[in-house]
């Protein structure tokens, strides 16, 4: 499976985004989020009382997603075909609307992947339905299109304090404040406890 899952994310371009193995910081992450709006061409947030105005393909680097690959998942997937896609990874025809569910997906591969997606990208407490946004990602891993899903990521963001529960994306927040140096010469807390891993043996 660990091969399986390497080969997906070099397909897609994602080979220095995967791991995701920086602790979180809770407050840190509030901040970011609290601040974060979408803007012409970008994003703009606040760390540490500093401000930033990144354009998607310079948070997409920040992210280690590939600069160069589409930011919008549209885009990027031009052919896709909500239902006849289903119909492919689950084997169900598809009359009217569906509620796709993870259970459904054949592929033990995309199975976890999407799994994977809904604890790392698109955290939720409830992780079986298949949203627009997964299905979209794991369309670009069956046809190997190279993606730097960012605006899907920051739509996601932006939903976060209208939903109940924790607050999942702390990791991917703490790799942005690497890379702006907003971490540099300010002290921290760290996340402490155990970390959300999916067992890939």
């Amino acid at each position: 499976m660990y091969e399986d899952f390497s080969k997906v994310w070099h397909a897609i371009g994602w080979d220095n985004f995967v791991p995701v193995e920086e602790y979180g910081f809770r407050l840190l992450t509030i901040q970011f989020l609290c601040t974060l709006r979408e803007v012409e061409n970008g994003v703009y947030f606040r760390l540490f009382g500093k401000e930033y105005l990144l354009s998607w393909k310079t948070f997409a680097g920040h992210l280690d997603f590939n600069k160069r690959w589409p930011i919008s998942l549209d885009q990027a997937c031009r052919g896709f075909n909500r239902h006849e896609f289903w119909g492919q990874i689950s084997g169900q025809v598809v009359h009217g609307k569906v509620a796709p569910r993870c259970g459904d997906i054949h592929n033990p591969t995309l199975q976890l992947m999407h799994k994977w997606l809904t604890i790392t990208l698109f955290p939720r407490d409830v992780v079986r339905p298949v949203r627009n946004d997964e299905l979209l990602i794991l369309y670009a891993v069956v046809n190997k299109i190279k993606i730097s899903p960012v605006q899907a990521l920051v739509k996601q963001w932006l939903s976060n304090f209208k939903m109940t529960g924790p607050i999942e994306c702390t990791s991917l927040i703490t790799r942005i404040a690497t890379r702006v140096d907003a971490l540099e010469g300010n002290f921290i807390l760290f996340i402490e406890g155990d970390c959300t891993y999916i067992d890939e043996a």
